[in-house]
Formats: C-alpha cells, structure tokens, sequence
C-alpha cells in the first residue's frame, strides 16, 4: 500500500521526469480572453501622445501587452508616439 508521502514522491518523480506535463482537462478548457481591458487600450491609445507616456510607465513589451489584452499582434505599434512629427 502507498502512503501519503511515498505518493508525493511519486508524482514529484512523474514530473521531474517529465511523464506529465499537462493537467487533466488542459486540453479542454478554454482559457479567458479579456474584451474590456482591450477596449480600453484601443481608447487609450487614440491620443498617441499620452498612450506612449502610459506604455514607457507601464514597462512591458508591446508584443506582451497585446497578449495580456487579448488582442491582434502589432496592433498598437502603429499607436505608439515616437517623437518624430513628420509621421504624423
């Protein structure tokens, strides 16, 4: 019979082993994809000048961003004030 702690040393050696690398049910349930945060992105970013301030503060890549808002790849990019008022 296997006892409480040789059952967590067998499941720790499972994983190390890389035997199991995805929970039951992984494969089934569907991750959430935020809609108001990407919403209020997309707003933010219509005044170009203060949208690029918030992205400096904010610290991340814009790639990272775009994932953790649910929305399409280089989509701010275009949004992003670089100082140059020619592309304006």
């Amino acid at each position: 019979m296997i006892d409480t702690n040789k059952k967590e040393l067998l499941l720790k050696q499972i994983s190390f082993r890389g035997w199991k690398k995805f929970e039951p049910l992984d494969s089934s349930i569907e991750y959430e994809k935020p809609i108001a945060m990407g919403e209020k992105m997309i707003n933010l970013s219509k005044n170009q000048y203060k949208f690029s301030v918030f992205i400096r503060k904010l610290r991340l890549p814009l790639n990272d961003i775009e994932a953790l808002c649910s929305l399409p790849i280089n989509s701010l990019a275009s949004r992003v004030y670089d100082g140059d008022d020619n592309n304006s």
